[in-house]
């Protein structure tokens, strides 16, 4: 959806709401955001299929909010089509910035606090009743073993035999089946952190496309890449979850936390650009003991 057709959506649907601004975001992978008067968020998947996502996203956002979260998250509204189809979502806008634009001199203790009480609360919620309304478990064993043979399809060209031997050797020492999976934000990066200026702190989170069911660790993977270990453990003093910390950590430093070096090399030689795996080994040479 472009911006002109959002307007005539809105004037018909929201004929009381007076645009004065529109920012548009149209860079991500699922859905179109436009953002009416610093004040409403509206989200348009790319794809009729992704619609059923938002659905559930909604219902995950409601059983969340009812556990009264520190921090700030969406609270949805689905838009319809003149078929009485829905087909996207509206919230208030989280006022702050996206904290990838921050050269952060943010209130560390206060952050951490707010990022481990949204991530109980999260992990808290029914794994039975969030795959009675669709949620799915989309990191299994199939999945790794495809990012891997991804991996060796694309990038193992690359490497020299040491190097294949490297990522060969952090997969096959990867458990793939923790104990205790929960629901999960899944792609909790500072890209959807909200940082507040005023108060130096992280206070909201956005995007929840990504929920599933999986391994709680995999959410302080995000953490850990942008922000690092410290800061990592610093939430999990703040965290309440059924897996034991050092666990957590065991995780996320061999496993987890390294997943974006892959895929960024996976999506540098799908997009023909040269791939010099250099600094990704170097990525992978620092974070993979915490």
């Amino acid at each position: 959806m472009n911006e002109q057709e959002l307007i005539l959506l809105l004037q018909e649907q929201i004929p009381d709401l007076k645009i004065e601004s529109i920012a548009v975001n149209q860079m991500g992978w699922d859905n179109d955001i436009f953002i009416v008067n610093d004040a409403h968020v509206f989200r348009l998947p790319k794809k009729p299929e992704l619609t059923k996502t938002i659905e559930i996203e909604k219902r995950l956002l409601e059983l969340l909010h009812a556990k009264n979260p520190k921090m700030l998250i969406p609270a949805y509204e689905f838009l319809y089509n003149e078929k009485g189809e829905r087909i996207g979502t509206s919230h208030r806008y989280i006022h702050g910035k996206n904290l990838t634009l921050i050269d952060s001199s943010m209130d560390l203790k206060a952050s951490a606090q707010l990022l481990g009480d949204f991530l109980t609360k999260l992990h808290q919620i029914e794994v039975g009743e969030a795959r009675a309304f669709g949620l799915k478990e989309i990191h299994n064993e199939q999945y790794w073993n495809n990012l891997y043979q991804t991996l060796e399809k694309c990038v193992f060209p690359f490497l020299s035999k040491k190097e294949q031997h490297l990522v060969s050797f952090i997969f096959e020492h990867a458990d793939f089946h923790p104990e205790n999976k929960t629901v999960i934000h899944g792609d909790l990066t500072a890209a959807n952190m909200i940082y507040d200026d005023e108060s130096k702190k992280i206070t909201g989170i956005i995007d929840f496309t990504d929920a599933q069911i999986s391994d709680p660790a995999f959410d302080f993977a995000g953490i850990y890449w942008d922000f690092g270990a410290a800061f990592t453990m610093e939430v999990l003093k703040n965290y309440c979850g059924t897996a034991p910390t050092e666990l957590i950590l065991k995780r996320v430093g061999q496993f987890y936390g390294l997943q974006p070096v892959f895929h960024e090399w996976i999506y540098t030689v799908k997009k023909g650009k040269h791939l010099d795996p250099s600094d990704g080994l170097m990525k992978i040479s620092k974070r993979q003991n915490l």
